[in-house]
This record gives structure tokens, sequence and C-alpha cells, in this order.
């Protein structure tokens, strides 16, 4: 043990309570260490001193004493108890038995349902639920020209052709290259005539049906789609014909400028055509096995993405030449499942309550603040009427 350690078992060494082990520990210690025998000098002097001191025996009556404190202690705490603090006070205004008049009751609720369910807010959500969707789409069919107009204009100011070529006159002449389609959904009451009418139409005017789909909704209605392509100059007229088919439901219009694409496939395709001669000169005068097979490695990779280069220009020239046109044409739904049917004004009725009492609660909540001082000057009021009759 180290000196600190055998100088706190000093105390129990005096006081006789350690083991023979320890015992002799802390005598070999003391004929070595002078501060110790010196620490243990003045414990065994303070040692020696309450051992001397005679016990005090305490009061007889000191047991009555505590006693009589504890029941006064208890006293006080009952008397506290019995007295009603500010915040029982209050909750006792609330715990009064006061009977409401029922016709009063009938009218703040007639009030408030009237200021939620006939807020300009309810009624306008309640409008937006009864919209058909024939009458959302009125809008969006008025727009399709004038959207396929500005986004030619925003791609013929956005698209920079060539900057570096000194002839800017030439670039502003560029025709180009608009990829055009569109999307409709029609309902139409000739249903079994539209394949036929349909075929006829993209026939007369040089194009041709890509795809087309047969089916029947869960509901049992008939459904039947077309991916036509038709010849970009016709594709606005065929489009009107189509629209005049039945009544639209959906339609979509859109374009993308490629351009900028086309020419700059065009101008890798030129360099790698003009490096594919260059290999081929090589090879003509190439007298190395060695470097013939490079240049055949070469000649192979250059080949391949010429090929590559001209079926994606192939592609593009498709795509521009004829614009795509997707329609899918159906009969009418039937009454009973049809949105404007029985069941559909059922859902609408379910939406517009669920609505009511959406902004029911909003109100209530932007009232409460409110109604919370009123109701407690309310039974305060009768707290006191009550208390002024007794």
């Amino acid at each position: 043990m180290n000196h600190q350690k055998l100088k706190d078992l000093l105390p129990l060494y005096v006081d006789n309570g350690l083991n023979d082990e320890e015992k002799n520990l802390v005598e070999k210690h003391l004929k070595e260490c002078e501060e110790c025998r010196n620490e243990l000098k003045h414990y065994r002097q303070n040692f020696n001193i309450l051992s001397s001191t005679e016990g005090v025996e305490p009061p007889q009556d000191i047991v009555e004493s505590v006693m009589e404190g504890l029941n006064n202690l208890d006293y006080n705490i009952d008397k506290e108890q019995e007295q009603n603090t500010w915040s029982d006070k209050l909750l006792n205004l609330f715990r009064l038995k006061v009977r409401i008049p029922v016709g009063a009751v009938a009218v703040v609720v007639a009030i408030i349902l009237s200021i939620a369910l006939f807020s300009p807010g309810i009624y306008n959500s309640y409008q937006n639920y009864s919209l058909s969707r024939e009458e959302m789409e009125m809008g969006q069919e008025a727009a399709p020209e004038q959207d396929l107009k500005m986004a030619r204009d925003r791609t013929m100011n956005r698209t920079n052709l060539n900057q570096s070529s000194p002839n800017t006159n030439q670039e502003a002449g560029l025709d180009r290259k608009i990829i055009q389609n569109a999307s409709l959904e029609i309902e139409t009451d000739d249903f079994a005539e539209v394949s036929k009418v349909v075929t006829g139409l993209v026939t007369s005017y040089e194009g041709y049906i890509a795809s087309s789909t047969n089916w029947v909704t869960a509901s049992g209605q008939k459904k039947v789609s077309f991916t036509l392509r038709i010849p970009e100059n016709h594709f606005h007229m065929v489009l009107e014909q189509i629209k005049n088919m039945g009544r639209v439901k959906y339609s979509s219009l859109g374009s993308r400028d490629v351009t900028e694409e086309f020419i700059d496939v065009e101008a890798r395709l030129d360099n790698l055509k003009e490096q594919e001669i260059r290999y081929r000169k090589l090879l003509d005068r190439a007298d190395k096995v060695e470097d013939i097979l490079k240049i055949e490695r070469e000649l192979e990779r250059v080949r391949s993405t010429i090929e590559s280069l001209e079926g994606r220009i192939e592609y593009l020239q498709n795509r521009v030449s004829f614009s795509t046109i997707n329609v899918v044409f159906m009969e009418p739904e039937s009454i009973m499942n049809s949105n404007r049917g029985i069941i559909g004004a059922l859902r609408q009725a379910l939406r517009a309550m669920v609505e009511s009492f959406y902004n029911l609660i909003i109100k209530l909540g932007a009232w409460l603040p409110y109604m919370l001082p009123l109701v407690a000057g309310y039974f305060i009021y009768r707290r006191h009427k009550l208390k002024n009759k007794e």
C-alpha cells in the first residue's frame, strides 16, 4: 500500500477495526514514517477524549413534546385542505347544474351552421365539386393552337444554332424541325363506326395507324385507342376532324423543337464520314500487318458510330415528318356509373359534406377565443344570481 492509503487506515487502527494483516502493515509503516506517527498521536488523543465523555440522557418528556408537535402539524394540514383555493373556486363555477334553455342553444347552433355552410369558401368549394370534366376541359380545348405557337416562339428564341458561323443570315432561314403530338379522349354515340371512320380519315391524308387497342372497363364501358401518324402538313386538319367525331372529354397538344439536335447530329456525321475517308486512305498505304489491324479497328468504330447517327437522323426526320395523335374513343357511360347519375350525386354530396365539416371546424376554432370569455361570464353571472337568491 502507498502512504495515503495507510494514512487513511489510522482511525481504524486506533479503534481496533483492522485485521491482522492490515494492522501489521500499519505498524511497519509507522516505524518508517514520522508524519503518520504524529497523525496517530492526534487520533489517540481525540479517541481518549471521546471515550472519557459521559453519556447525556434525553429529557423524560421528549416523547410527549414530539407527539404533540406532530398532532399540531396534522391539524394545520387538515385546516389548509378545508380552505378552497382560488383555482377550486373557479372550477366550482363550472360545476353548477344550470339549466340552459333549449331554444337558446338551438339559436346559437343555427347561427354557427349558417356562418359555416353559407360562407363563400364553402359555396365555391361546392361549385368546384359540381363541375364536370367536360366543363373543366372547355377552357383547355381553345388553348392548344396558341400554346403551340408560344412553344415554337420560345424554342426559336432559346435555340442558338452554330454561333461560330459567320453567315448569320443563313441561320435565320433554317427550316425548323418541330415534333408535334396530341392526346384526346372523345365520347361518341356511334362507337361501332369509330374504327371504320378513323381508318378512312387517316388513309385520306396519307397517314397510317401505328397501333390500336380495344377494351371494356369494369363498369362495362367500351373503349378503343389509336396511335395515329399523320403528315405534319395535315396534322391540324386531321386533329379538328377527330374532335368533331364526338364530345371531347380531354385534349392536350404539345411540340418539341429538335432543330439544334438535328444540326448537331448532321455535323458529327459529316466529320465521321471525312474521318472514315482518311482511315481508308491510310489503309491503302499501310504495309505492316500491325498497322492494318489498328486501322481496321478504328474504321469499324467509326462505321458503327456513323450508322448510329444515321439511325438517329432517320428517327428524328420521321418524327418531324409524321406527327403523332393518341386518341381514345369511348361510348357514353351508363347513367348508374356516370358521375352525373345517382352514385355521382352521392359522391359529390359526401365530398361537400366533408368540406362543410372541415370549414365548420375552422370557423369554430376562429370563434373559440371569443366564446370562452362569454361562457365564463355567463356562469359567473348565474353564480352571483344564485348567491343573491340564497
